[in-house]
């Protein structure tokens, strides 16, 4: 009993910390690095509740070096995971398998958020980034995206882009990578 008790002070203090990184003012967001396994230890721990309410599969795909290091603010790039993780799971039915992926290609290390299920709209895709779209109806601001896209080329030098047909729908982000010294 006194150990649950410890595991969940120690995890509620890992949640708050996450959280406080999210609402950082962006003037005091460091241009340090972080690994890999960092991101993906955060984006594990602050998805976790919105992904067992959905009672989506969540499925990581993480072929990098965990040690791998990335040049900018950890939280800017959790914002944009998280927003294309929740995205996902708002277009997926129960049950369905949503997948965090990451790789690296060249210079580039490229996260990916795939779900399955319907095809974009071709309307839609042609201005997914701009302000005011989305795939939402009344229940979407049309901001999450645009937001991301303006995190991804402005922050982080890099670029984010979707494929999507019958099956799936994947997003990326491609960024460039610290070189080895």
């Amino acid at each position: 009993q006194q150990q649950r008790i410890v595991d969940y002070l120690v995890y509620m203090s890992n949640v708050i910390t996450a959280v406080k990184g999210q609402v950082t003012e962006y003037s005091e967001a460091g241009e340090g690095y972080f690994s890999v396994k960092e991101l993906e230890e955060k984006i594990t721990l602050l998805m976790a509740f919105e992904i067992k309410k959905s009672k989506c599969e969540f499925i990581k795909e993480i072929n990098i070096d965990y040690q791998q290091k990335i040049k900018g603010d950890v939280n800017s790039l959790i914002q944009v995971l998280n927003n294309l993780i929740t995205n996902a799971i708002e277009a997926s039915e129960e049950g369905n398998v949503i997948t965090l992926g990451a790789y690296k290609a060249e210079n580039k290390v490229i996260f990916y958020v795939r779900n399955l299920g319907q095809k974009i709209h071709e309307e839609i895709q042609k201005k997914i980034f701009n302000k005011m779209v989305t795939t939402k109806g009344k229940n979407g601001t049309g901001l999450g995206l645009y937001i991301s896209k303006s995190i991804i080329r402005v922050r982080f030098n890099g670029e984010i882009y979707f494929e999507t047909n019958d099956e799936e729908t994947t997003f990326f982000v491609k960024i460039p990578v610290m070189q080895e010294e």
